[in-house]
């Protein structure tokens, strides 16, 4: 699924007016100005930001070789443009479909802020500055998605530098120029995001449980890593997972663990023990019993064993079982959330095919 863009897009910008942020001197003299985004309010309370930009010369010669839209004031865009048109991101048009895609979001900008030529039969020419592209993969319940980020974030790197991380997400290349990718529970953003999508909590709700279990991946391609690429699709986040060591290491996950619904004394006794204590010497023989059993029945875990992580926290999966376990489609009841692109040819380097 496309999930972001950042680039610039062929359509008359010359419309946009946006406010100036200027440095006056002492003697109220102009030092510097720039130009302020103008924001198009969207899904989540989410905003593209837009402003009015030159064509980069790649743009122009798109133009002339391939009869693409390409006025000499275009426009700058950075935005989420699948949340726009659906209210959501959970799953959406395909990254393969960008040109429509972002067609249709300009289309649908409101006032002033439409480009004359928007109804224009002429895809736009763009200049891709950053893309996203994301997929998910059912993992099992809740609590295998958190087991599973917690032993990536430990056991792999990139040849660069090792996994980080930050938040329940797990990043690699987090800093780099050129491509990211991070991985996290998408259950547990919408449970935690404030705003509902078109308004709808009950939406909210049925997304977020619809994507319990499921681990969301998501990669960032940015302008030099894009240049040479011509039509984008998913399968390029698994190009870009073979570069992590260690994701092709079978590891095993704890499957018969559930997610802990225990007292605050009971679940301090958990953390005494993951934390190296001898909780059958720091508590009393009963409450030591009581804890023992109540952990193994919520968890599975057994605290007269010494915590060993690397066994406890075991499961059969590497990156193929991963690919396997990708998400390519959606239920029935949530077809009607799902914006349908035009079909898109195909781009390459050279031109179109």
């Amino acid at each position: 699924m496309i999930d972001w863009y950042s680039g610039m897009i062929g359509y008359d910008g010359s419309g946009l007016r946006p406010d100036l942020i200027a440095v006056l001197n002492y003697d109220r003299q102009i030092e510097w100005f720039k130009e302020k985004s103008i924001q198009v309010e969207g899904s989540y309370s989410d905003k593209i930001q837009l402003k009015p930009s030159m064509p980069s010369a790649e743009m122009i010669s798109q133009a002339e070789k391939l009869n693409l839209q390409c006025a000499k004031t275009c426009i700058y865009f950075n935005g989420n443009p699948s949340k726009f048109l659906q209210g959501h991101n959970v799953f959406g048009p395909a990254v393969r479909s960008l040109a429509p895609v972002l067609t249709e979001t300009i289309r649908e900008f409101p006032g002033l802020l439409r480009p004359a030529d928007a109804d224009s039969k002429l895809y736009p020419a763009i200049h891709r500055n950053r893309v996203d592209i994301t997929t998910s993969v059912n993992i099992g319940s809740h609590a295998d998605v958190h087991q599973f980020l917690r032993l990536v974030s430990m056991t792999t790197r990139t040849r660069n530098e090792p996994a980080e991380f930050v938040k329940g997400t797990v990043y690699w290349q987090k800093r780099s120029a050129l491509w990211t990718v991070k991985a996290y529970c998408k259950c547990c953003e919408l449970k935690k995001e404030k705003h509902t999508p078109r308004g709808d909590k009950k939406l909210r709700d049925d997304l977020a449980q619809y994507t319990e279990g499921q681990v969301r991946i998501e990669l960032t391609l940015r302008t030099l890593e894009l240049k040479p690429l011509g039509t984008l699709h998913e399968s390029l986040i698994w190009d870009y997972l073979n570069r992590v060591e260690g994701l092709d290491m079978k590891t095993r996950i704890n499957r018969t663990s559930k997610t802990p619904i225990l007292s605050r004394g009971v679940e301090f006794t958990l953390f005494q023990w993951k934390s190296g204590v001898d909780v059958s010497k720091a508590l009393t023989h009963n409450t030591y019993y009581r804890h023992r059993r109540i952990i193994k029945n919520e968890t599975g875990l057994d605290i007269s064993l010494p915590y060993r992580p690397e066994i406890i926290e075991e499961s059969e999966i590497d990156l193929e079982w991963l690919k396997s376990h990708e998400i390519k489609s959606c239920p029935e009841i949530f077809q009607g959330y799902i914006f349908k692109p035009e079909e898109s040819p195909e781009w390459t380097v050279t031109g179109l095919k």
